[in-house]
């Protein structure tokens, strides 16, 4: 069958099928089906329907022992706001580490109070407590538990599954509905529960739409808690999270959204269904901000090796194409010997041969992004978040258009300060010759995807959520 995309796919059901009639216990569940469904359907990736078997548990064991963070004190205690979070989003600052999206925000609205973390651990454990900024956390893993050991729905208590049935033969997929479902109200029913009595004002979910977060999302509704979503990745006209093509009930979806900057904006059209503009704030990014003015911290080793050049290039790897990465920045290193190329793999556990790297073209395996972004005078990538990053710290973005990826993930991201290459030459070319702008210039012409001032902005937004509730 003819690929297609996750975006096309969305629109295409959505507007030849009654999806807002599929119905179980009472609710309307394709908003949170349809994500795992357009992950299966654009064959490009991987599909959503690996989780929750036996086996996985079994292999995934060892996460039992996440369950005693911060149990029992923390599970009987009140709080102001709850964040549902992911340990993906935490990231080391000199203070400790932070959840570089919700923090600032979920720090501002339990005010002089605590706020609880909900952590999905990274890398199967959590980051010991002692190295955290905010100490107040449990872990999401005892709803990742809840899922796997959850029973499906019986299909009486379902309508119109056959059209999910019918999605699935037209377009070659396989999906658990009824397995998934089962996940869902699981979730919804204990979260409810623990909700009731940590008490909170606030929800605030870091991507809506994981599948714990959605049921966190359902059980605050159920309450009268207001939830709101932090942006955490590139929105684009191409993004089928946030494109919902008809209205559908809103108990599964934020209720608020708090994105980066006025870019973001141009998704919320009013064909889309997703969100009502009233209900969306631009909050820009602390993290980023603040990081714009910390000096960076790099080993000495680094700093000693970068000395002779003019000039350095932070690559930010990207797994699925790193071989044409390499192939293509070791090539351009060897073009331009004045200039030091540092590639920073995105795990520091996956090896590189030696072949790819010289005396001018190095790997630093296990470095912190943000802070060799920082040291670095231009930054490269394909497609990664990191090229929206990099300009809010003050640094020029080099896109690597391999494939004609960079292109199409980010043509229409209205970035300044960046450019674009196709070859070795090019990018060899461009480093050696850019008159590069101030740090400040650069901050302040990418205004439009990361907006400035963001605890003005923070403040403002709560208001606005204290005022709507």
């Amino acid at each position: 069958m003819s690929s297609i995309t996750g975006f096309d796919f969305a629109k295409q059901v959505e507007s030849e099928y009654p999806m807002d009639q599929i119905i179980c216990r009472g609710r309307q569940v394709w908003p949170v089906l349809r994500n795992k469904y357009y992950i299966a359907a654009d064959h490009r990736v991987a599909s959503l329907n690996k989780t929750f078997t036996m086996k996985e548990a079994i292999r995934e064991g060892r996460r039992l022992l996440n369950l005693r963070l911060g149990f029992p004190r923390r599970w009987r205690q009140t709080y102001e706001v709850v964040l549902f979070t992911s340990g993906d989003y935490s990231k080391e600052t000199p203070a400790g580490f932070i959840d570089k999206n919700a923090h600032w925000l979920a720090s501002a609205a339990a005010g002089d109070s605590p706020f609880l973390t909900v952590e999905l651990p990274k890398k199967r454990s959590h980051t010991p407590e002692h190295r955290c900024v905010q100490k107040e956390r449990i872990s999401q893993d005892y709803w990742a538990m809840k899922a796997i050991l959850a029973t499906p729905v019986a299909r009486e208590e379902c309508a119109n599954v056959e059209i999910l049935e019918e999605i699935q033969e037209r377009f070659g997929i396989q999906l658990a509905d009824l397995k998934n479902l089962g996940v869902l109200f699981s979730l919804v029913d204990t979260i409810e529960r623990a909700l009731k009595r940590w008490a909170p004002k606030l929800l605030i979910v870091n991507c809506y739409y994981s599948m714990i977060h959605q049921a966190a999302i359902m059980a605050a509704n159920r309450l009268g808690i207001p939830s709101i979503e932090t942006q955490h990745g590139l929105i684009s006209p191409a993004s089928a999270a946030y494109t919902l093509f008809r209205p559908f009930e809103r108990h599964a979806l934020p209720d608020h959204i708090a994105v980066w900057g006025e870019q973001s904006l141009r998704v919320f059209h009013a064909k889309n269904h997703f969100i009502r503009q009233e209900n969306i704030h631009i909050i820009g990014n602390g993290f980023l901000e603040e990081m714009a003015y910390t000096p960076p911290q790099v080993p000495e080793w680094l700093r000693a090796r970068s000395q002779p050049y003019r000039r350095t290039v932070c690559i930010a790897s990207q797994e699925i194409v790193d071989d044409e990465v390499l192939s293509l920045t070791s090539s351009a290193a060897k073009l331009d010997p004045d200039n030091l190329y540092i590639f920073l793999p995105r795990h520091a556990a996956t090896i590189y041969p030696d072949h790819w790297f010289s005396e001018n073209h190095i790997n630093a395996s296990g470095l912190n992004f943000y802070d060799l972004v920082r040291m670095a005078d231009l930054h490269a990538t394909v497609y990664s978040t990191t090229a929206l990053e990099a300009p809010a710290m003050g640094i020029p973005n080099i896109l690597l258009n391999i494939g004609g990826r960079s292109q199409e993930h980010l043509g229409d991201a209205n970035l300044g300060f960046t450019k674009l290459v196709e070859t070795p030459e090019d990018l060899a070319s461009l480093v050696r010759t850019w008159a590069l702008p101030s740090r400040e210039t650069v901050r302040e012409g990418h205004q439009q995807v990361f907006a400035l001032d963001h605890r003005k902005r923070i403040n403002a937004c709560i208001a606005k959520l204290r005022a709507s509730a």
